[in-house]
């Protein structure tokens, strides 16, 4: 139902953007 869908956007886009952060961070440390 939509609230499944809600939520597992929600979960994809906090997975992807904490994914797309670990990488910026990556690149500053070098």
């Amino acid at each position: 139902d939509k609230y499944v869908q809600a939520n597992e956007a929600a979960r994809i886009a906090y997975v992807t953007a904490k994914e797309q952060a670990n990488r910026e961070f990556e690149e500053a440390t070098k």
